[in-house]
């Protein structure tokens, strides 16, 4: 694992100006893996709406879920997503506008659970919406990731704590790409996560997979896996209009039955 220099960029945010290309990975992995965050974010001020599979586990209570696959839509402003499950409850759908339907999430189930319940109107944070989730629907999302890894590097990644290493081409979802693993070497009270690995597809310029670690339970044990997020087949700016987030678009299935 390569330990980053001690300099000043581990103690202060890059400007969108700094360039990965700025810094030499194998010396200063740390400046390259922030310039390379800075690069995306910069890259999705760019992106209006986008259209992806979404693939998710999470630790839940000590328990990793399978994997549950979606399709997704994403638009930027106003903050607005859809998802349709295909696995698993396939055909389940949700949608969140913000600032519409007064903050509530849109959600009906499959089955048996959609005859009794049909469509239902959620607070993101009700303990009903969160049942099996880490996040609330109002933080996914790339736009979020991004956000939330740039304040969380800025805060916690120095040569200092932290072990950064850099793979310049590795494949996710059969593209080439950049994974950047940022590791803390102690457990601290304000480090989110033991380990992250993030992935930034070269072509896009954007996080397409992600995945966190907790820290081992016992030393020489391995760390077990607290959330993977993968978007496959992302396609940005594909023109997404108000009808691909209201729940009465009849290619959609809200309402009771």
């Amino acid at each position: 694992m390569r330990i980053a220099n001690a300099n000043a960029v581990d103690r202060m945010p890059l400007g969108l100006n700094t360039r990965r290309s700025d810094f030499d990975p194998s010396e200063d992995p740390i400046g390259y893996a922030k310039a390379a965050l800075a690069e995306s974010k910069h890259r999705f001020a760019t992106v209006r709406d986008y259209t992806c599979t979404f693939i998710k586990r999470e630790r839940i209570r000590g328990r990793l879920s399978g994997y549950e696959v979606m399709s997704m839509k994403a638009r930027t402003s106003p903050q607005s997503v859809y998802f349709k499950f295909k696995q698993p409850t396939a055909g389940r759908e949700a949608i969140y506008v913000h600032g519409r339907n007064g903050g509530k999430a849109i959600v009906h189930d499959v089955g048996f659970n959609k005859f009794l319940a049909g469509t239902v109107h959620l607070d993101p944070m009700s303990r009903r919406a969160m049942s099996g989730n880490r996040h609330p629907i109002t933080d996914a999302g790339i736009g979020f990731m991004i956000e939330t890894l740039t304040e969380g590097w800025n805060r916690e990644m120095s040569a200092r704590d932290s072990d950064v290493t850099i793979r310049e081409t590795v494949l996710v979802n059969k593209r080439p790409s950049t994974m950047i693993v940022c590791r803390h070497r102690n457990r601290r009270p304000d480090f989110v996560f033991h380990e992250v690995r993030l992935y930034i597809d070269h072509e896009l310029g954007l996080p397409t997979r992600f995945e966190a670690y907790d820290w081992p339970a016992r030393e020489g044990q391995p760390a077990p896996l607290l959330e993977e997020y993968i978007y496959s087949d992302l396609k940005i700016n594909v023109g997404l209009s108000d009808a691909d987030f209201d729940p009465s678009n009849k290619a959609y299935s809200f309402g009771r039955f």
